[in-house]
Parts: structure tokens; C-alpha cells; sequence
């Protein structure tokens, strides 16, 4: 049977002894601080670096055989075939990384997709903030379609049911029409009007936000369009059927902002 840990130690000690020569030198150059007058003549340096080159070369060759006889085997055949990669080696790993590539533009590819599908299942919806959680949900929609002078009955509404929010304790209010024009229009008002909790008579006086039912890949696109906004001077930052659009003023086009990369259009 082969003796793996023999050709461990004669594959080391042939494959590095290149390297070791030169990290030898190296290491002389760094480490070995010998005394100024050896320096004068070159056979007394030559007889300095030449003492302490077999004594590294002897520790080198000691910490081998040490591996050789544990377990490090394998280990070692590895290391010398990492020394040994071939020109096929380097092609083939360049290749996977090309795949790696592709395959994360793939990925993300998809994953735009599908938060585009979600979104477009969300059209109906509208997302209330600013609402106490001990208020029915259904009652707000109501009274809302009425200070907008947009009525809602029970018949508009498909489901209509409250969602946990990052701050503890607090919920919003996310209402399902059957009707996607008097999605619309209930929107549309509610842009137009500044709505507060007094308007609505209820307890609490807070401000009351009626917004797209975002999915929160486009929530985290629209604060960070909102945050940018005053850096890059843009004066619209606004919503429209779960899609986020900027525009620099009023003489410029709309632009759509898909992905977090596309603020640095906004910068140029």
C-alpha cells in the first residue's frame, strides 16, 4: 500500500524548495540583522546568510516531517496541488466566476419580477396611517370616503384588516376594494386634501396618510427617493400605480426609479 505520508513529504520537499530558497532570502533581508563589520567583506556575508539559511532549512524540513507523521496528509498533497494549478485551472475558475456573474444578474432579474407581480396583486389596495389601533377599520374607510366626499359603503370594500408596522404596538390599516376606479378616486381626493383625525371625529389628533399598498422592496425605493430628494434638488417624489417616479421640476419628464442604482442618474 502507498505510503501517503512519504509522498506528502517528498512532494513538499521538492515543490517548495524553490520557495523556500527564496523566502529565505527574503527572510534574511527582513529579519537577520548581522553585525555591520561581516558586511565588509562579502565572504563573511556569505558565511552568515549561508549559517542561518541551513538553519531555517532544517526547521522547514523538521515542521514537514512533524506533518507528515500526524494526520496532515492530505492536507499537504492539497497545498502542493494549489502550488501546481495549471493554465486550465485559472480558465475554469474564470469561467465560474462568469456563471457566478450571470447567474446573480438572473437572480435579481427575478426577483424584480416577482415584486412586480406582488405589487400588481395590490392595485386595489390602499394603506392607511395614522389611526389609533382600538378604531374599526372599516368605520375609518367610511368616514374617510365621506370628508373626501367620496362615499364607501360595505359593498366597495373586499377585505379591509390592520398590518404590523416596524414600530411596536402601531398598525396600519390596509383596505381591499372591489372596485379598482373607486380605489382611484378615493386616492386621488386624498391627495388633493391634508386629512387629520379631527376631521374624522375620532379620539386622537394625528395626521391621517392614505397611500398605495406598497410592496416593501418599493417602500425602501420610495424613502430612499425621498431622502435623496433634498441632496440632488428633485422636487417630485410621488407614487403611481405602485411604481415610484421622480422629476427635477416642472419643465423635466418623469423618471421611474426601478432600482436603487438608478439614483445615481439623479446625481448627473
Amino acid at each position: 500500500m502507498k505510503d501517503i505520508g512519504a509522498e506528502a513529504q517528498r512532494k513538499c520537499k521538492g515543490e517548495y524548495k524553490r520557495w523556500v530558497d527564496s523566502a529565505l532570502w527574503k527572510s534574511s533581508r527582513s529579519r537577520i540583522r548581522p553585525d555591520p563589520r561581516l558586511l565588509i567583506q562579502r565572504r563573511g556575508f556569505q558565511r552568515y546568510f549561508e549559517h542561518h539559511r541551513i538553519a531555517l532549512q532544517s526547521s522547514w524540513e523538521a515542521t514537514i516531517g512533524y506533518l507528515c507523521k500526524g494526520r496532515h496528509h492530505e492536507w499537504l498533497l492539497s497545498l502542493v496541488k494549489v502550488r501546481t494549478w495549471s493554465p486550465s485551472t485559472s480558465t475554469e475558475i474564470t469561467h465560474l466566476l462568469e456563471a457566478n456573474e450571470a447567474l446573480q444578474d438572473e437572480n435579481k432579474g427575478l426577483t424584480w419580477r416577482v415584486d412586480e407581480l406582488e405589487q400588481y396583486t395590490r392595485l386595489n389596495n390602499l394603506e392607511i396611517k395614522g389611526i389609533s389601533s382600538d378604531e374599526d377599520p372599516v368605520d375609518v374607510v367610511k368616514k374617510i370616503g365621506d370628508v373626501l366626499k367620496e362615499p364607501v359603503s360595505s359593498h366597495d370594500i373586499d377585505t379591509c384588516h390592520r398590518i404590523p408596522t416596524r414600530k411596536p404596538g402601531e398598525t396600519n390599516i390596509v383596505v381591499r376594494f372591489v372596485r379598482r376606479d373607486k380605489r382611484h378616486a378615493l386616492l386621488a381626493k386624498a391627495r388633493k386634501q391634508k386629512l387629520t383625525t379631527k376631521q374624522l371625529r375620532l379620539s386622537q389628533a394625528n395626521a391621517v396618510y392614505v397611500n398605495e399598498h406598497l410592496t416593501q422592496a418599493n417602500q425602501q425605493l420610495l424613502g430612499a427617493a425621498i431622502a435623496s430628494k433634498k441632496e440632488v434638488a428633485w422636487k417630485f417624489v410621488w407614487t403611481s400605480g405602485g411604481k415610484v417616479f421622480v422629476r427635477k421640476d416642472e419643465q423635466m419628464d418623469a423618471v421611474r426609479v426601478q432600482d436603487l442604482c438608478d439614483f445615481t442618474k439623479m446625481t448627473k
